[in-house]
């Protein structure tokens, strides 16, 4: 075969990789509707838990907005993910590669493709460009050795590119737990800082009073910040991992997808 009969794709390489501008601002707009959300609900544990039962406690408002705030950013990034690999699932079902082809039929292929190169949505869809470079390898080349490993290295290529993807949003189910610990730690130095001079003096039953109410405030505030810290990681990377898995299952040579 003659060398270049078609062009090989190039420009920016796609990947399954998020806008985290996006993330950022959908993120905050989830905080800001579960605290919107959770306001009015005086008197329940729910509330009680991010800002206090009857009133504002400015430290759970802070340590749990900040957690639900990284919680949000790991969800976000999920959602948009699976709205990625959704596309990409479609375009696999769309691609025109006939299962029968017959790769020393050049006119089909030539035909195949510019179809495949002209499909919408073509460069920025992971299956459809690394479809084009194996096919333009074959095309131009006809070497079935140089094509196998053109289509094994952009499979390796990819599947980094789709694992380093995931790695700030493993980051954020990292610092749920973190942000809960320093809640924690605040919580517990609040309540009991001072309370040894506390004791060192006199005290009437009114000063025992106050200082037992501040005790109880900063040990809430330990408690319901690891709470939340826990809860939230444990909710966020089961859908990770989901996500993760699908994702390999489109990276796997020969996948094929139920419609």
């Amino acid at each position: 075969m003659s060398e270049h009969l078609v062009p090989f794709p190039s420009g920016e390489r796609p990947t399954t990789v998020v806008n985290m501008g996006k993330v950022v601002l959908l993120s905050i707009g989830l905080t800001a509707c579960i605290f919107a959300i959770i306001y009015p609900l005086k008197g329940t544990f729910i509330r009680d838990l991010m800002m206090g039962r009857y009133d504002n406690d400015p430290a759970r408002y802070i340590f749990q907005a900040l957690t639900t705030f990284v919680w949000g950013l790991s969800t976000m990034t999920v959602v948009l993910k699976r709205m990625r690999m959704k596309r990409e699932f479609a375009c696999l079902r769309a691609c025109p590669i006939p299962e029968d082809l017959d790769l020393t039929d050049q006119p089909r292929l030539l035909e195949i493709y510019s179809r495949l190169t002209g499909m919408p949505g073509f460069e920025t869809s992971i299956v459809y460009t690394r479809t084009a470079r194996a096919l333009a390898m074959w095309i131009n080349t006809g070497d079935f050795a140089r094509t196998a490993q053109t289509a094994r290295e952009e499979t390796e290529l990819d599947n980094f590119l789709a694992d380093s993807s995931f790695r700030a949003n493993r980051l954020f189910i990292w610092a749920m737990p973190l942000l809960g610990f320093l809640g924690t730690v605040y919580g517990v130095s609040y309540g009991i800082g001072g309370f040894a001079e506390f004791l060192s003096g006199e005290v009437t039953a009114a000063e025992i009073k106050v200082q037992v109410g501040i005790i109880t405030q900063g040990l809430a505030v330990a408690f319901y910040t690891t709470l939340l810290g826990l809860w939230t990681a444990g909710s966020a990377a089961f859908p990770s991992m989901g996500a993760e898995r699908r994702e390999e299952r489109r990276q796997a040579p020969g996948a094929r997808v139920a419609r």
